[in-house]
């Protein structure tokens, strides 16, 4: 049986510290030839602030270890399971199996069913077992096929006891499978009530062909599978720890995310609060406009929440190392202390696991765009540059990203030596150049619906110089500044724009229309000839009932 999804119940045990560290520096065999192994170290800047705080030659070592025990390694990614998970029922080396809904199951093996696996389960279908192709990101299932199913494809593996059934291969000729596929499974598993990814109704006794198409159909990433399509996907970006230290990542600009301090800035929790798992979802999903960040919607549900436990794996990692790199330094002998770990790993799990919690809730009674008043825009407006919501000073009076606030003075020393001050854009906590959004560009990086810019300004950006709302602001003035700042994107959008342009074309003409035909009336020609010019006029331009262009001023617009 596959121990994809049999949890690890270790406790945490900070004594047995310096054995794993030894044991994860020999775990490094790579699982998926072809490349080099994935590895991850400890940061430049946790053995920079390690050397400059005096830590003992050792502590770098002891780092690591922890590190180790907490998170496994590259190649064998996971969570130390301790006895307070296992008392609240978390097993997070399920990935996200343990905690996410229903619905969300069920579309995952939807998914499974009609486009991950769709080729393997129809081979199944017409038991061409042997025929069946390895899918990418699923090493781990791909093992449990070829050696839990063996039976069923692999003329030896059954030996003299097992039944045979004559079987149609795809020229017509009759080959050979060690079992009857609808015969019953000795050791059923994937097919059974236990397996709570399975949502349809299991015989009694599930064959050998429902157990097959249960594996498939039930199938969620193991953190080594989801660990492959991170190697194939976003490392390049993100780096091997996810550090936005790729090897592209220099090219980029804004920057790949930096995972570890576990700040994200598209989130629907309280100011630095961790993102929930369907935040990370939705940045995968949709990716970031006007960023380097893809949408991954053209792979499955169970791929993009495997990327979620990776990432949240990656993350998590990341705090602990900083955390503890700053215990190492502060501590009495340079050196990590045995008793942080626990407190530092217990902490970070809580402040991941407690997301739900922090996610700030949007009114219900969102207003439409049709029922702002002039009114309420100008409210907003004002309120955009005045002194409480003071959104001016960052992005400018008319919305440029041009503000003052986003600079400061820097203290330098110049070519001659001499002390001296440089005027510089701010940065933000991972250390990048602050470049405030100009409205006038349309681009809304988190979300453009009301809500999701309703949430910026409520809680502000985590990681930023963009701050939460000042509370004298009711959430009647939020969403006046939202949607003054949306009008102020709408104003400059290239299709508005167009229209506007069309519209100036369309009232010139009519008013060189109108002038022709007001010298045609005077020029003496008659009524008869006045009138047909008025239809003349008509048949090029003319505007129905309904607002809809007819005749020759359309075409010639185009």
């Amino acid at each position: 049986m596959s121990d994809q999804s049999k949890p690890n119940h270790s406790p945490l045990k900070a004594g047995a510290l310096l054995c794993v560290a030894v044991a994860a520096s020999v775990v490094s065999c790579d699982y998926q030839p072809g490349h080099a192994p994935v590895t991850w170290h400890l940061s430049e800047a946790t053995l920079q602030k390690l050397e400059e705080g005096n830590a003992q030659p050792s502590a770098a070592a002891h780092l690591e270890g922890a590190l180790g025990l907490m998170f496994g390694n590259a190649q064998q990614p996971r969570y130390l399971q301790t006895d307070q998970m296992v008392d609240d029922d978390v097993f997070p080396n399920d990935g996200g199996k343990y905690e996410v809904g229903e619905d969300v199951l069920a579309e995952i093996t939807e998914h499974n069913r009609a486009r991950r696996f769709e080729r393997q389960l129809e081979l199944i279908a017409d038991d061409r077992f042997d025929a069946v192709p390895k899918p990418l990101y699923a090493n781990d299932l791909w093992e449990a096929w070829q050696t839990e199913f063996a039976p069923l494809h692999s003329p030896d593996a059954g030996g003299d006891e097992v039944l045979a059934a004559g079987i149609a291969d795809e020229d017509g000729e009759e080959a050979s499978t060690p079992v009857d596929p609808d015969s019953a499974h000795p050791e059923p598993y994937y097919a059974t009530e236990d397996n709570a990814m399975f949502l349809g109704e299991p015989s009694e006794a599930p064959t050998w062909r429902e157990e097959a198409v249960a594996l498939f159909e039930t199938w969620y990433p193991t953190m080594r599978e989801s660990g492959e399509m991170y190697r194939q996907q976003c490392l390049h970006c993100h780096g091997a720890a996810g550090g936005g230290d790729g090897p592209t990542a220099a090219y980029l600009v804004p920057r790949p995310r930096d995972y570890r301090q576990g700040k994200f800035k598209r989130v629907s929790v309280d100011r630095n609060g961790r993102p929930t798992r369907e935040d990370l979802y939705t940045i995968l999903h949709e990716g970031i406009y006007g960023s380097a960040m893809p949408n991954f919607g053209r792979f499955s549900r169970g791929e993009l929440e495997g990327l979620v436990d990776y990432v949240r794996l990656l993350s998590m990692r990341g705090e602990n190392e900083l955390m503890l790199a700053d215990a190492t330094v502060n501590s009495d002998y340079g050196d990590l202390p045995q008793g942080e770990i626990d407190a530092t790993y217990s902490l970070v799990w809580e402040r991941w696991n407690d997301a739900p919690d922090k996610v700030i809730a949007v009114p219900e009674d969102i207003p439409r765009a049709e029922d702002i008043t002039l009114e309420r825009l100008e409210n907003g407006r004002e309120l955009f540059n005045g002194t409480v919501a003071n959104c001016y000073t960052c992005h400018g009076s008319d919305g440029r990203g041009n503000g003052e606030s986003a600079w400061e003075e820097v203290a330098i020393v110049d070519e001659n030596g001499e002390d001296t001050t440089e005027l510089r854009r701010r940065l933000d906590e991972w250390g990048n150049e602050t470049l405030p959004r100009n409205f006038r560009l349309g681009e809304f990086r988190f979300g453009g619906r009301p809500a999701d810019v309703f949430r910026r300004i409520k809680v502000g950006i985590s990681g930023t110089i963009m701050p939460a709302a000042d509370p004298a602001l009711t959430d009647d003035d939020i969403w006046d500044l939202v949607y003054y700042v949306r009008s102020i994107a709408s104003e400059y959008d290239i299709a508005r724009v167009t229209e506007r342009k069309h519209a100036e074309i369309r009232a010139h003409h009519a008013a060189e229309k109108a002038a022709h035909g007001a010298h045609g009336a005077h020029g003496g020609h008659g009524d008869e000839h006045g009138h047909d010019a008025e239809h003349a006029d008509d048949g090029h331009g003319h505007d129905d009932d309904d607002g809809h262009e007819e005749g020759g001023e359309e075409a010639g617009e185009h």
